[in-house]
């Protein structure tokens, strides 16, 4: 519910749409659908200077709702519109949710939004977001399929964890740590059977 700070405070149609998608009543995909064809909302939000220029992932025109990080990107600049003019909204957000989940239970050598990751562990995964039954089975999923040496690959840029026909490949080491690295770059090696395969990240 919007609670006005005055009675003449009334809000605009393009704070109804956005207010509907904060409190959970319309999907991402909906409004990101009214956003892309209304002049109006996207005024609201590119015209606004109590939105950090950061928040505004719009503005570069790079969303791909196929990406969980990306939902959430468009929930937060839409739930920082309100939180920056004081307005008491019923925020409730099913992707914030899930990103909140899955950055405690997913170790950060992995990418949430890979599609194998995605459609192999998150989607098979039948217990409901938030149980402790949910958390054991994603994570040992994760444990049996992301197979490591001795230690996880630390990127140097975001997961680059290369995938075989049979899942994720096995990490044997990197060139170099990113904490001490002296070069302008790291190389990862992977392995499918035999097979040497090299992913190299630059600073």
């Amino acid at each position: 519910m919007l609670l006005k700070k005055k009675d003449t405070d009334l809000p605009t149609e393009a704070e109804k749409i956005m207010l509907s998608y904060a409190e959970g009543n319309i999907t991402v995909y909906d409004f990101w659908k009214e956003f892309c064809n209304n002049d109006c909302l996207q005024n609201l939000i590119y015209n606004d200077k109590k939105l950090p220029v950061k928040n505004k992932p719009f503005l570069y025109e790079n969303i791909d709702l196929k990406f969980l990080y990306h939902r959430c990107e468009i929930f937060r600049v839409v739930k920082c519109y309100f939180l920056r003019r004081n307005i008491k909204v019923n925020f409730y957000n099913v992707d914030e949710i899930l990103y909140s989940e899955l950055i405690k239970i997913v170790p950060e050598y992995i990418n949430i939004d890979d599609n194998w990751f995605v459609n192999n562990i998150l989607n098979k995964c039948s217990f409901k977001v938030g149980t402790i039954q949910r958390k054991e089975w994603i994570s040992e999923k994760i444990k049996e399929y992301y197979k490591y040496a001795v230690i996880p690959p630390k990127w140097l840029q975001s997961s680059e964890w290369p995938i075989g026909e049979k899942g994720p490949l096995y990490f044997e080491k990197q060139s170099n740590n990113p904490n001490t690295n002296m070069d302008n770059f790291i190389d990862y090696y992977f392995y499918d059977g035999n097979k040497e395969i090299i992913i190299r990240q630059y600073d």
